[in-house]
């Protein structure tokens, strides 16, 4: 019972931080509309009554997606691997160690987020070399 309640606790934490996150991500994009708005309201009447206006502010130019995978992904790969990789080994000393002896045959849990680590870091550290531009 106490692992079930342990697992839906879990559930609820991933939950609650994914809502706040897409709360978050819904106000800040919410907030962004509403200052280009603005902006072109304020152009508009400019061009209405003849009085020059400045330019809208600079942005960032966004990248394409190729460019994004390029770079983001083996980066992102690399950060998840290496986390993955010492939650499977805490995992796997945790199980050893512990108190209970039905806990120490469990111990290879903790291979199988320590392998999709490790798979993660591989793909992070070759993948740049295969994709069109190569190594930068």
């Amino acid at each position: 019972m106490e692992a079930l309640q342990w697992t839906l606790s879990g559930a609820a934490f991933v939950i609650v931080w994914g809502v706040i996150f897409a709360v978050a991500g819904h106000y800040r994009s919410k907030q962004r509309l509403a200052e280009r708005e603005m902006l072109h309201q304020e152009r508009l009447r400019a061009l209405e009554k003849g009085v020059p206006f400045a330019d809208l502010p600079e942005q960032a130019p966004r990248m394409p997606a190729v460019e994004w995978a390029e770079r983001v992904l083996p980066l992102a790969a690399k950060a998840l691997g290496f986390t993955a990789t010492f939650v499977g080994l805490g995992l796997c000393v945790a199980f050893w160690f512990a108190p209970d002896p039905g806990f120490r045959d469990l111990w290879t849990m903790g291979l199988i987020p320590g392998l999709g680590g490790v798979g993660l870091l591989l793909y992070g550290y070759t993948a740049r070399a295969a994709m069109p531009g190569g190594e930068r």
